[in-house]
């Protein structure tokens, strides 16, 4: 409603109607604003939608594995250890 047809009006009929229906107006846009916060703002669920298409990881049956036998164990000769004088960070941070 534009503000020269307000000033037109001359009854008080239409002006209580042109209030009431403001009324009514501003009564639908805040039920709209209070919707649109709670959709933005309001409790969510981290939930997602099943996919049917995506297999599983968790649901699947564990395949039959042969059993293995024990590895053979391999000796690895030792080495000696460095000098720590050679490391500085052992010269700044003793251990």
């Amino acid at each position: 409603m534009t503000r020269d047809k307000l000033k037109d009006t001359q009854s008080l009929d239409e002006v209580k109607e042109i209030a009431l229906n403001l009324f009514d107006e501003n009564k639908i846009l805040q039920e709209q604003i209070k919707s649109l916060q709670n959709r933005l703002f309001g409790r969510k669920s981290e939930k997602t939608p099943k996919d049917d298409k995506q297999m599983s990881l968790f649901d699947m049956p564990e395949p039959d594995l042969p059993i293995l036998e024990e590895p053979e164990t391999v000796t690895i000769t030792g080495h000696t250890r460095k000098n720590a004088a050679a490391n500085p960070c052992r010269r700044i941070f003793p251990v």
